[in-house]
């Protein structure tokens, strides 16, 4: 009846309706092709290209595409214009109203053809994000991967820095001729800045809580800013230094805070070019050090400023920045309870860093600790005896250095690994162990849990060397075990400071001399 045509076809229109709506819903882009021209697109399509959906109707497909994608366009539409395929997915780059290309997942439908004729139907999702997060996924498999490589790296370039800042300490003790001083002096400066290279890899690699120790402020950015300076020797960049007189003293993690401040500054003579004004101010707020560092480059953009500190976001070129750096020193300065933000400049950009004013003051420099100051064995009988130290360490430089700077003291062996060392044990008294964490056969550990069993009174007698401290094994063993310890490369009047403690230790009546 009349009636029931009029029912269906208010049916119908609602359905049309609620299709419409919720096609106009739709986060996708969709769009309705007739002969390759469209004939409807939603609002989320129109704001996909930059234009209104008014502007869209009536456009041929092929003008919104980018050219170097028409071709595989027309490949793909081709068939099923000519009722050979139903349907098609492909990725495809459009060009939005001013240009820009546009990459979508996108995804073509037709219908019958008796019903549909040369009608297609399209949804299209952007990938622009979906690219960006493969691109960090990569980057962030290849820090992994950096992160498992840097630990046999750096246990191979600490173990060669080790004998070579040794001996030099060595050479700066018993050399006088001021041209050889000068000659020491500028192989220490390189070996040092090797072993900020490998420091500055393990930084990136791992995920550690700082050791801290109270140092003054105004040392870590003299240094820093030294290190920085020598790495631009062709820029006319002026230096403004304006550090309080007194000490600016902080806890931290001494090499952390040097890197975060190293990063900033490299940043701003990068930015700056040749010429301009890095300025570094520092004063005692309350109870907080306060370092503001300002340049005048280009600055630093409002709708920038709340990402700078992203991690992977960048600025520069790809084959310069990878985006790591700024969000690093942001995790360090987070680690030492401060704040690093971006702050208000009249001209360029500028950085503020605050971390907690320390109440102690710090430490002077650790004495050169002459290894004829080191206190000798005294006997029941009160006469002298040499003690006997036994060095463990696979590299034989490493074993050189440590005789050459305790033969005075000690009779000193030394072995390659730790079943050597066993065998002297059973063999004869030691009253020093010094030995290393990774060797062949018999590592550092098993030679611990060995000791632990078999011989115990050893295990307040030795000492370890270490040039990965952050790996698992290492660092569950150090906690574990409290035994005492040092990073490769270390000082040699570390060590003999440390010997002496163990030795004076064992026998209290002795006092260290120095």
């Amino acid at each position: 009846s009349i009636f029931e045509k009029i029912r269906m076809e208010e049916e119908i229109g609602l359905e049309k309706d609620r299709y419409r709506a919720l096609i106009e819903d739709l986060k996708d882009g969709y769009f309705v092709l007739e002969n390759r021209t469209v004939v409807y697109a939603n609002q989320a399509m129109a704001s996909m290209l930059q234009c209104s959906t008014r502007e869209l109707v009536g456009k041929d497909l092929f003008s919104l595409l980018a050219p170097a994608v028409t071709d595989t366009a027309e490949a793909g539409l081709a068939p099923m214009e000519r009722q050979e395929a139903g349907f098609w997915h492909e990725e495809l780059v459009f060009l939005d109203s001013a240009g820009n290309e546009v990459p979508v997942d996108i995804k073509f439908s037709k219908g019958r053809a008796e019903e549909c004729g040369q009608t297609v139907v399209c949804l299209c999702r952007e990938i622009t994000e979906r690219d960006i997060l493969w691109e960090r996924l990569i980057k962030a498999e290849k820090l992994a991967l950096m992160g498992e490589m840097t630990a046999g790296i750096a246990h191979e370039l600490n173990n060669k820095l080790t004998p070579v800042l040794g001996f030099i300490e060595l050479l700066r003790m018993n050399t006088e001729d001021a041209a050889n001083q000068d000659r020491i002096e500028a192989i220490h400066s390189a070996a040092l800045g090797a072993r900020k290279i490998v420091q500055s890899l393990l930084t990136f690699a791992r995920r550690e809580p700082p050791r801290k120790r109270v140092v003054d402020m105004k040392k870590l950015v003299e240094s820093a800013m030294s290190l920085v300076r020598s790495s631009f020797p062709a820029s006319e960049v002026k230096v403004l230094l304006e550090l309080e007189s007194d000490c600016l003293p902080v806890s931290v993690d001494a090499a952390q805070i040097e890197q975060v401040l190293t990063n900033i500054f490299k940043n701003a003579y990068e930015a700056m070019g040749r010429h301009g004004t890095l300025k570094v101010e520092g004063r005692t707020v309350g109870e907080k050090v306060v370092v503001t560092v300002s340049d005048t480059g280009p600055g630093i953009s409002d709708e920038l400023r709340h990402r700078i500190f992203t991690p992977f976001f960048t600025t520069k070129e790809r084959a310069r920045g990878t985006g790591l750096g700024l969000s690093i020193c942001h995790g360090i300065i987070t680690n030492h309870d401060g704040e690093i933000e971006v702050v208000e400049s009249e001209q360029g950009a500028a950085f503020r860093l605050t971390l907690p004013l320390s109440e102690e003051t710090p430490a002077g420099m650790l004495r050169c600790v002459d290894n004829r100051d080191l206190p000798a064995s005294v006997s029941a009988s009160g006469a002298e005896s040499r003690p006997a130290m036994m060095v463990v360490d696979d590299e034989p430089e490493i074993g050189r250095l440590i005789k050459e700077a305790f033969c005075y003291k000690f009779d000193v062996e030394v072995v390659e690994d730790g079943r050597q060392a066993l065998s002297r044990i059973r063999e004869k008294e030691f009253d020093i162990l010094i030995s290393d964490i990774r060797m062949p056969g018999i590592d550092g550990i098993e030679l611990y849990n060995v000791l632990k069993n078999s011989f115990p009174h050893y295990l307040s007698r030795i000492i370890y060397t270490t040039g990965v401290t952050f790996e698992a094994a290492t660092s569950t063993f150090f906690s574990r075990t409290h035994v005492p310890y040092l990073e490769k490369p270390f000082r040699v009047s570390q060590l003999m400071k440390m010997v002496a403690a163990m030795v004076e230790k064992d026998n209290p009546v002795q006092a260290v001399v120095g």
